[in-house]
């Protein structure tokens, strides 16, 4: 998000990060072989919101393009998974998603939407890229019940990725309490990759493409590989986004403590100085 976006809790339970600047909305990390983007952006994939005529930068589907890429260089066959709950369809039962569909495709991928549960290295064999477009697992405003997705389907994504496939995992806003983040979040952790999915929404009062502050346009980051193939594509290092949540990094130090002098001699009653460092 740009400086003047911030994340605010609409329903559930408050996001863990606090954001009055700048919130990420897409992170990206190699895993093993393979690769893991984690967006906010779900309800971007939607007819009418990533390719609406108002948004001055309708390029979502060059975003997915470069980062398909980037995450597996000739990638063309994507499972677009439809089970546990999905909404965001490209198949059945209601498709939401056509029009993004359509635009990959005429990119050269070939999308297929699947509902087969549970996910096995089976269901997941034959594909380049998986995308988990929100499992909606649990009660609404909840941020979801990740009981409730197996443990061995976890373990097939995670082997998947780690042998070299390529995953899109997707959330939206908190808004009416459609975050399920912590479903996704499962996943996330499984795979290590030091972020998550938050139970937010990003709003932006003043950077936005429609009337709603839920309509923000976002910075890309051209500095990377996926920002910089964007903006050799589009001319841009914007994106207009709707209806998103933000992520959180979680950051793992290693502190060691050195102790100066080792020993120090003194009489009963002295104080002795001592120096960590």
């Amino acid at each position: 998000g740009k400086d003047t976006a911030y994340n605010v809790n609409l329903a559930g339970n408050p996001p863990l990060k606090l954001y009055t600047s700048s919130p990420p909305l897409m992170i990206a990390a190699r895993v093993g072989s393979g690769a893991v983007v984690a967006a906010g952006t779900v309800s971007t994939c939607r007819d009418n919101m990533w390719n609406n005529p108002a948004n001055p930068t309708p390029y979502f589907d060059v975003l997915l393009d470069k980062a398909f890429q980037w995450m597996m260089p000739g990638a063309k066959e994507v499972l677009w998974y439809e089970g546990y709950g999905v909404y965001n369809t490209i198949d059945t039962p209601e498709v939401r998603c056509q029009q993004l569909e359509d635009a990959l495709e005429a990119k050269g991928y070939t999308l297929t939407g699947d509902a087969t549960m549970p996910i096995t290295s089976g269901l997941l064999s034959g594909y380049d890229i998986l995308v988990i477009p929100q499992l909606q697992l649990g009660d609404m405003g909840t941020g979801g019940d990740p009981a409730l997705l197996p443990d061995a389907d976890v373990q097939a994504i995670v082997d998947f990725v780690r042998g070299g496939g390529g995953l899109l995992i997707m959330d939206s806003s908190d808004y009416g309490g459609q975050n399920y983040c912590k479903v996704q979040n499962k996943i996330l952790r499984a795979l290590d990759a030091g972020f998550y999915l938050q139970d937010d929404q990003v709003q932006d009062d003043t950077n936005r493409w429609g009337a709603a502050s839920y309509q923000p346009i976002a910075v890309i980051d051209t500095t990377t590989a996926i920002g910089s193939s964007y903006q050799a594509a589009t001319g841009k290092d914007e994106i207009g986004l709707y209806s998103i949540c933000s992520l959180r990094i979680e950051k793992d130090y290693d502190v060691s403590v050195e102790v100066s002098p080792f020993a120090n001699l003194g009489e009963a009653g002295d104080n002795l100085l001592y120096e960590a460092m």
